[in-house]
């Protein structure tokens, strides 16, 4: 086997799971199984600031003997815009669910808290992230 999957449970913060733990047994399995070769580990959309976390708690020895090569693709690295409007407005992302139905679960989720976007990583007034009738806002607004 060489290809192995590593899900999370997307609800929550990183730092609330026992996604690390399970992510280490994984790749320690994966290597083992292909004759303790190193692994290439692939990530997508939050999965990019989730590995990160894993990163940053693995150490520097571990990280040397079991993984080759780490690729993000389109990683959340610095937040997501979007989600500004989730948790204020109920966005719903062409998800055809009620608005205010959804913005009080959005709320108690932590992942889109997480996923909040961190203003030293955006250029000042460039991202539109909420369009009303009396002004636009920005990431910087929230």
């Amino acid at each position: 086997r060489t290809v192995f999957g590593a899900p999370y449970d997307w609800r929550l913060s990183p730092w609330h799971t026992d996604f690390n733990s399970q992510m280490k047994s994984l790749v320690e399995m994966a290597s083992s199984l292909n004759k303790d070769k190193k692994v290439i580990i692939v990530s997508h959309s939050m999965g990019g600031p989730v590995m990160q976390s894993f990163f940053t708690h693995a150490t520097q020895e571990w990280k040397d003997k079991f993984v080759q090569l780490y690729v993000s693709i389109e990683g959340a690295y610095y937040g997501a815009p979007k989600v500004v409007m989730a948790v204020t407005s109920g966005d719903a992302f062409h998800i055809p669910v009620p608005g205010h139905d959804l913005v009080q679960l959005e709320r108690t989720l932590e992942s889109p808290l997480y996923l909040l976007p961190n203003i030293t990583h955006w250029p000042k007034d460039e991202e539109t992230v909420m369009v009303t009738k009396k002004r636009n806002y920005t990431i910087h607004d929230y």
